[in-house]
């Protein structure tokens, strides 16, 4: 999610979206725009992880603890984002790592009993993410089960691509 929250993105992006699907954006509706996301679907990756971006929010979506942010990008201009709109597939990846996201979270999150258990996910994924961003890994991908476990796929992003500044 955009640091907006959504309040201005989720007008851009469904701009964008519907220019992909040939459509207006009105035909394609209006959606709140909330994680877990699936990067692949717009080209986007993930190499930057914020350590409670927010601070401790009240959210229910939060449960009371820190706000952690993966920062996805879309690279318009990629490799990846191109061949995407060109045939509408994505580059092929080495998933190298994975990070997973059990189905229960939001569940664990809003009861003060299980709170624990979520915040050791949180720890846990906060952990591998840095250290997956440290090796030079990025999230190229994400699945799903029906069950709606979730996991994040890592591999090597080989574009080498600059931020104009250093983005903190």
């Amino acid at each position: 999610m955009a640091a907006d929250q959504g309040k201005t993105s989720a007008a851009v992006t469904l701009d964008v979206l519907s220019k992909l699907q040939g459509i207006s954006a009105d035909q394609l509706g209006h959606t709140t725009l909330r994680p877990p996301f699936t990067p692949v679907t717009l080209g986007a990756i993930a190499g930057r992880y914020h350590v409670n971006q927010y601070g401790v929010t009240s959210s229910p979506l939060q449960g009371g603890l820190p706000s952690d942010r993966l920062v996805a990008e879309w690279w318009l201009k990629s490799n990846r984002v191109e061949l995407l709109l060109r045939e509408e597939r994505t580059l092929e990846f080495e998933t190298l790592k994975t990070i997973s996201v059990p189905a229960e979270i939001y569940g664990w999150k809003a009861a003060p009993a299980t709170r624990e258990r979520a915040q050791e996910v949180q720890d846990c994924n906060r952990r591998d993410f840095l250290q997956a961003f440290s090796d030079g890994l990025a999230v190229l991908g994400y699945e799903r089960d029906p069950q709606g476990a979730g996991k994040f796929l890592l591999g090597r992003w080989d574009e080498k691509w600059i931020y104009p500044f250093e983005i903190q």
